[in-house]
C-alpha cells in the first residue's frame, strides 16, 4: 500500500517515540536495581541488547537512507555530521556501561544512553525530517521503504572495504554490543557484559595497514586483554609482548575456553 509523505513523516515520529521510551524504560531499570540494592547486570544487558538489536541498526539504516537526502539539503550538512558523531557515541556509551562495576557509574550511563537519543531523535523530528517533507525535493516514504529494507540487514557487519571499515572503531563497538546482544537475549547477562567489556578495553588504537595491496585502517587490539568467549572479524590486528597476529579479511578470530586465539574463514 502506498502512503504519502506526511504518513511516513508520522511513521518515522512513532518509531522514534518507541524507541526512545523502550531505551527509557531500560535505563530506569538499571537505575531502579541500583536504588534497591540489586545487582544490576541484567538490567544493563537488556539495555544493551536493545540498543545494539534495535537502536543502532535502526541508526544504520537511516545513515543509508534520510542522512545522504537531508546533507544535499541547504543547512543541514551540518546537522547530519553532528547526528552521525551521535551514532557513534551511543556504541561507545553502551560499550563503556557493560564494562562498568560500580552501580551508581552503571545507572548515570543508562540514563545518558536515554537522555541523548532523546535529544538525537528530537533533532531529527522536529528539524530534519519537517525540512525534507516540506522541501518536496525527497519522498519520504521511498526513503521509509529503503530504511526498512536496510533495517533488515543492519545487523549483519559491512563486508570489508565497504562503508563501515573507514570507521574501524564504530564498526568494532558495534561488532561487540552485537555479541553483548545475543548473549543477553540467551539469558547470561553477565557473560555479554564481561565480553563487552573485555574488548572494549582490549581496543588500542586503529592503524594502517596493507591489505591485499590497499592501506586501511585497522583496529589493533591487546591480545591479553581479550576474554574467553569473544570473536572478531577480520581485519584485524592483535598486539602481545612477544608476536602479533593478523587477522586477514574474511578471517574470524575466536578465543576459547582456555584462553587460546582460533582463527577460522568465515563461513
Amino acid at each position: 500500500m502506498t502512503i504519502t509523505g506526511t504518513e511516513a513523516y508520522k511513521a518515522m515520529l512513532a518509531h522514534h517515540r518507541e524507541l526512545g521510551e523502550e531505551l527509557g524504560r531500560r535505563a530506569d531499570a538499571v537505575s531502579g536495581a541500583v536504588a534497591a540494592g540489586r545487582p544490576h547486570g541484567t538490567a544493563a544487558a537488556d539495555l544493551i541488547a536493545y540498543l545494539a538489536g534495535e537502536v543502532l541498526p535502526h541508526a544504520a539504516a537511516e545513515e543509508k537512507t534520510v542522512y545522504p537526502a537531508a546533507a544535499a539539503h541547504d543547512g543541514l550538512a551540518g546537522m547530519v555530521g553532528e547526528m552521525l558523531a551521535e551514532h557513534v557515541t551511543l556504541s561507545v556509551l553502551g560499550a563503556r556501561l557493560s564494562a562498568l562495576t560500580d552501580g551508581a557509574a552503571a545507572a548515570e550511563q543508562a540514563q545518558q544512553i536515554a537522555g541523548l537519543f532523546t535529544v538525537h531523535a528530537a533533532k531529527e523530528n522536529e528539524i530534519l525530517l519537517p525540512a525534507l517533507l516540506t522541501g518536496k525535493s525527497v519522498d519520504l516514504a521511498a526513503l521509509l521503504d529503503c530504511m526498512h529494507d536496510d533495517a533488515g540487514h543492519a545487523g549483519t557487519p559491512a563486508p570489508a572495504g565497504e562503508s563501515q571499515a573507514d570507521d574501524p572503531q564504530a564498526t568494532v563497538l558495534s561488532l561487540l554490543l552485537q555479541s553483548a546482544a545475543a548473549l543477553a537475549r540467551a539469558g547470561d547477562a553477565d557473560r555479554a557484559c564481561r565480553i563487552a567489556a573485555s574488548a572494549w578495553a582490549a581496543l588500542r588504537e586503529t592503524r594502517p595497514v596493507r591489505f591485499d595491496g590497499k592501506i586501511v585502517a585497522c583496529p589493533v587490539y591487546q591480545r591479553e586483554k581479550l576474554d574467553v568467549g569473544l570473536t572478531l572479524r577480520g581485519p584485524a590486528i592483535l598486539d602481545q609482548f612477544d608476536c602479533t597476529t593478523v587477522i586477514c579479511a574474511g578471517q574470524v578470530a575466536r578465543v576459547d575456553e582456555w584462553k587460546n586465539l582460533i582463527v577460522t574463514e568465515e563461513k
